[in-house]
């Protein structure tokens, strides 16, 4: 009788381990970006897969990002990392000592140009998105406004074409018109 009760608890500890997705079967994986150089070699550290039950990546209060897998957890403070990706998108951390200046994560959209990012806004009403760009992946995250482009270029054509731009963060397709007309003047 012990026999069989050692063969059904094996045979369950079995069929309970290939239930489990295998590291080598996840297709989605997250995890965070310690550096700009970890992000642009695509290299994820502290790595989760996102399709196994219980895991997450996510963004608490005060801008903490937490790694749960299973019942462990992994809390990074704002600043602690460049970025991290939650199986779909890439969210870049940002802060300056400038008072009234973005702060936090920031989505990145678009990176075939200038980068431009996306933030969530919300109050107890409202949800808002308000889009932002940088020149390049590590430089400073400005609103994207036709005030701050005057500011970053001094090109009168690229900025004559900005101008007749209804909306900045309108989309073409993939591409957001802001990096079709810069794609037209600096590359």
């Amino acid at each position: 009788m012990k026999t069989i009760f050692i063969s059904i608890s094996t045979l369950l500890f079995l069929c309970f381990t290939i239930a489990q997705k295998q590291p080598s079967e996840c297709k989605k994986w997250g995890g965070i970006y310690k550096t700009i150089d970890s992000y642009l070699q695509k290299q994820l550290s502290d790595s989760v897969c996102m399709e196994q039950k219980g895991n997450s990546i996510y963004q608490s209060s005060l801008n903490k990002i937490v790694i749960k897998s299973g019942k462990e957890k992994l809390t990074f403070n704002p600043g602690d990392i460049f970025a991290y990706f939650d199986g779909e998108n890439v969210y870049r951390y940002f802060e300056t000592s400038v008072a009234m200046s973005a702060y936090g994560y920031f989505k990145i959209e678009d990176t075939l140009g200038l980068v431009i990012y996306s933030q969530k806004h919300r109050n107890y009403r409202h949800s808002l998105t308000v889009y932002y760009y940088s020149k390049d992946i590590n430089a400073s995250i400005k609103l994207l406004t036709v005030s701050n482009l005057e500011q970053d270029f001094k090109n009168d054509s690229f900025i004559t074409e900005i101008k007749k731009i209804k909306n900045l963060a309108d989309k073409s397709g993939n591409t957001f018109e802001v990096n079709r007309v810069y794609k037209k003047h600096f590359r």
